[in-house]
């Protein structure tokens, strides 16, 4: 969005819509925040053009840091490219404390969540169960479903429990 199209929205006081109020225009990573100070009403008005998710971040900054994550582009390169376009964007470092204070925590909740909903549901059915021998995991097919059975290559003990835990 530019910020002369941007302005044009607060050309009038929205509370009183005198014309031209005090406007102070402060921008923090994705996020513009405008403060609009009428001199006939005396009230002011306060605007941000983006949420807070989990208390204090803004919402178009943590999209963007997953986006950037998810997506696999180097993060130096992809700043540079909106710094050059003069978008505004946050900084390096906040993107890496997205990353390890909430995205990949996110991430790694999700799928342990969804890796239980599988372990769950295949216990529940009976479609698998594993058999050890030795230093082999053995996935059986039960009986009703025929007699097959396969061998997966050598586990540790330790993933094995950590999967079924």
């Amino acid at each position: 969005m530019f910020l002369n199209k941007l302005l044009l929205l607060f050309k009038h006081c929205h509370l009183c819509f005198a014309k031209n109020p005090r406007i102070t225009i402060k921008q923090t990573g994705t996020t513009i925040s405008n403060t609009s100070a009428c001199t006939a009403c005396d009230q002011q008005f306060f605007w941000q053009s983006q949420p807070y998710i989990f208390g204090n971040y803004y919402a178009g900054n943590v999209l963007l840091s997953f986006a950037m994550l998810c997506s696999g582009s180097c993060i130096r390169k992809t700043l540079r490219v909106f710094e050059q376009m003069k978008i505004c964007v946050f900084n390096e470092t906040t993107y890496y404390y997205h990353q390890r204070h909430l995205l990949i925590p996110a991430i790694v909740k999700f799928w342990r969540s969804y890796q239980d909903k599988i372990c769950s549901y295949h216990w529940r059915v009976r479609t698998l169960f594993y058999r050890e021998t030795g230093d082999t995991i053995a996935w059986v097919i039960p009986q009703n479903l025929g007699r097959t059975q396969f061998s997966v290559a050598p586990l540790a003990l330790s993933s094995i429990w950590y999967w079924y835990r």
